[in-house]
């Protein structure tokens, strides 16, 4: 199952960092400390192992944080979770690899399941049935893997939302909000925060968005330079917008509308930007006007039309589920009702009960209505279909039908205010539900 990415930073751990720098003296949590490389000559030795050594140095903190540096994935067998090969930075480098043999671990049943990776390249299986109780991380030292939600034997999602993974010389979290992140994190250490909605940096106060290329920083007041000239010619027309807070703004534009007479520049400096306007002559005013009004008034025109020939009324019904639409026009048209019913009704139980908006005739054989089950009938069935209480029609379901078949002694006309009722079979078949219907009749 591929790993997906799914929950909102508040429902992830919190990044797990050291409590000190590192060195080979302290303890806990203790660094890990490199292997002699070369030994032998003793200027070829003295050389390499001095640079494992600085490796080794540059390696401890990871960035300030402890996180994936490539690798460990994980995938799920039975209730069994295994860690691909891969590093960590954890105080030092932690391999797991398939020649030592994959890391695996068991997983609860009908549970979320948080998958960490310790210092000492063990993993541990955190598990709960509330996503929001996360449990706390299980050592001073271990990095975050992802969670997966199990559910009857079965794995529901293997989810990576919240790892943090080093890259660049920077860390890296991807989760699944919308927008910005809605989590606070620790002041320290940034980190760039990818969502479906972009990508930002925690600076340790706030998440900033990273910028595109039709937006302009401003930072202490002072506008950027940018391309706004670049972007625009004579006559455009620019949306801006302002937003964020002191000392770190976000000033966003957009070229909308045609090329024309009418534009302006923009100058200066926030907070008191200086506008210079090139208006259109009050002559093209008056002929724009002219030429719109014939139009304007044609599209009020059928507006008002369409209003009064047109009302939309929905019914929702209680009782197993029945939802019932009906769609009323206010002129000679057609007039529908829909209608669902979701399991198997009692004996004679009314299904639908619609008032009649409009006079309305259905044709004979209600020709053109339609009635589909979404799970078939075990014998024949019969739904009779009502006036004022009064039976008008029926519809047959065939032994392991599906559909329905109508039928009435012609056709069939409602004064408005009228009732239509649809009463199910007076015997209910034992698997016939899931049924849908649709009468099809003339505003008269």
């Amino acid at each position: 199952m591929p790993t997906v990415y799914e929950l909102a930073a508040s429902l992830t751990p919190p990044l797990v960092v050291p409590a000190t720098y590192l060195n080979p003296d302290a303890a806990p949590p203790a660094p890990v400390t490199g292997p002699i490389l070369a030994d032998g000559a003793r200027l070829y030795a003295d050389t390499w192992n001095t640079l494992v050594a600085v490796t080794n140095a540059l390696a401890q903190s990871g960035g300030g944080a402890y996180a994936v540096y490539h690798g460990l994935s994980l995938t799920v067998s039975g209730l069994t979770v295994r860690v691909g090969n891969g590093q960590a930075i954890i105080a030092g480098v932690i391999t797991i690899d398939e020649v030592a043999g994959y890391a695996t671990a068991a997983l609860a049943d009908n549970a979320y399941n948080w998958i960490w990776l310790t210092q000492a390249g063990a993993i541990s299986v955190l598990s709960g049935t509330d996503e929001e109780d996360i449990p706390a991380a299980p050592s001073a030292a271990c990095v975050f893997l992802g969670r997966v939600e199990m559910a009857a034997g079965a794995v529901v999602t293997i989810d990576g939302s919240g790892v943090y993974r080093l890259s660049g010389g920077m860390l890296w979290r991807r989760t699944g909000d919308a927008g910005e992140p809605d989590d606070t994190p620790a002041s320290v250490p940034n980190f760039w925060a990818r969502t479906d909605g972009g990508i930002y940096v925690w600076d340790g106060t706030a998440y900033v968005a990273a910028l595109d290329a039709q937006t302009v920083l401003v930072t202490d007041g002072d506008v950027a330079s940018g391309t706004l000239e670049d972007m625009l010619e004579a006559g455009d027309a620019i949306t801006i917008t302002l937003t964020g807070t002191a000392g770190n703004k976000r000033l966003t534009f957009a070229v909308t509308g045609a090329r024309g007479g009418a534009g302006g520049v923009l100058a200066g400096t926030y907070p008191n930007p200086g506008f210079a306007v090139d208006m259109a002559e009050q002559s093209e005013l008056d002929a724009v006007e002219t030429a719109l009004a014939g139009d304007i008034g044609t599209v009020a025109s059928d507006l008002a039309d369409l209003d009064t020939r047109v009302t939309t009324a929905e019914t929702t019904a209680t009782g197993h589920g029945t939802r019932l639409t009906a769609l009323e026009t206010g002129s000679a048209g057609p007039y529908l009702v829909g209608a669902f019913h979701e399991a198997i009704p009692a004996g004679d139980e009314v299904i639908v009960r619609h008032p009649i908006a409009f006079a309305t005739t259905f044709p004979s054989n209600l020709a053109g209505s339609l009635l589909k089950a979404g799970v078939a009938a075990t014998g024949s069935s019969v739904y009779t279909i009502r006036k004022n209480g009064a039976s008008v029609g029926t519809i047959t379901v065939a032994a392991a039908g599906t559909t329905g078949t109508f039928a009435t002694s012609g056709a069939v006309s409602f004064a408005a205010g009228d009732v239509l009722t649809i009463t199910a079979p007076s015997t209910p078949d034992a698997t016939l539900n899931l049924v849908g219907i649709t009468l099809l009749g003339s505003i008269d």
